[in-house]
């Protein structure tokens, strides 16, 4: 008999257990809020919830100092004195790096976003003045280990490694291939090892 509520508990932990996180990928809505660290991305448990930062869209850079934030539904501003991670409006999670908040737009256990800035490229042809060249990269955001990287075959192959089997074909590619050739281990890699997050209950509301 106690072996059988054993059991019975054990199973109702595992389906509460799994009722309550969902694979993150494209389809899964983080909680809107600000996030102070990706512990609490991938425990979808903001420090700030519902809240939304104060921005200058007139510069290009997130100046953390000086920020302010507020509450979505709210217009009263206060000071921000906390350090940032990422933020999430309408279920849409952009990553502070390199002081600027940047759209994530492929989520999975290895997510994808663009890192875009101007260079310097020296002076220009009348030699008064620098010119400057506007350059991206394609970066990544390991959510298991919250390492944010410029994607490189080097780079990538520290994720990759995770997975033995994965990783083994992984090394057989030649330097310099093209991204396309690294795409495909991303996704590869997302499928392989998903990682669960969890999924906060929306709040039950009665139609009158």
């Amino acid at each position: 008999m106690r072996i059988l509520i054993l059991s019975f508990l054990f199973i109702c932990a595992t389906f509460s257990t799994i009722a309550q996180t969902a694979e993150f990928n494209n389809t899964f809505k983080l909680q809107d809020g600000i996030y102070t660290s990706y512990i609490e991305l991938i425990t979808n448990n903001p420090t700030f919830p519902n809240c939304i930062l104060i921005t200058n869209n007139n510069q290009q850079d997130v100046n953390i100092y000086t920020l302010k934030y507020s509450k979505i539904d709210e217009s009263y501003e206060k000071d921000y004195n906390s350090t940032l991670f990422a933020t999430v409006l309408n279920g849409k999670l952009s990553i502070y790096y390199q002081k600027k908040l940047i759209p994530v737009y492929l989520k999975g256990t290895l997510c994808r976003f663009i890192y875009t800035r101007f260079v310097s490229t020296g002076s220009s042809s009348n030699n008064t003045q620098n010119s400057e060249l506007l350059k991206s990269d394609i970066c990544l955001l390991d959510i298991q280990t919250g390492e944010i990287y410029k994607l490189t075959k080097e780079n990538l192959g520290r994720s990759i490694k995770r997975d033995a089997s994965l990783y083994a074909t992984y090394t057989k590619i030649k330097p310099g291939k093209k991204n396309k050739n690294l795409f495909k281990y991303i996704s590869d890699f997302n499928t392989r090892n998903p990682t669960n997050v969890a999924v906060k209950e929306q709040p039950f509301i009665t139609e009158e």
